[in-house]
């Protein structure tokens, strides 16, 4: 049985993990082909999602505000 803490071990575990992907060039080579996997969205597309994104939040602000305004008015009612 082999001592696991040999010098021989430990070599092989630092070559290993120089070959890793977690290794600063495997990790960067596995970055870029991963970036280079991605479907970007058109300018169009970004255009578009940004206004509707705008909008459902003002609606939603809006309707906050609506349903703060009421409670406002009926706490004013009912303890004025």
């Amino acid at each position: 049985m082999t001592n696991p803490h040999s010098p021989e071990d430990k070599t092989d575990v630092v070559s290993r993990l120089s070959s890793s992907p977690l290794s600063k060039p495997g990790l960067l080579n596995s970055i870029l082909s991963e970036l280079q996997l991605v479907v970007w969205p058109s300018r169009q597309q970004i255009l578009s999602e940004s206004i509707i994104v705008i909008i459902i939040v003002g609606l939603s602000a809006i309707a906050i505000a609506a349903v703060d305004n009421f409670y406002g008015w009926s706490s004013q009612q009912i303890f004025l």
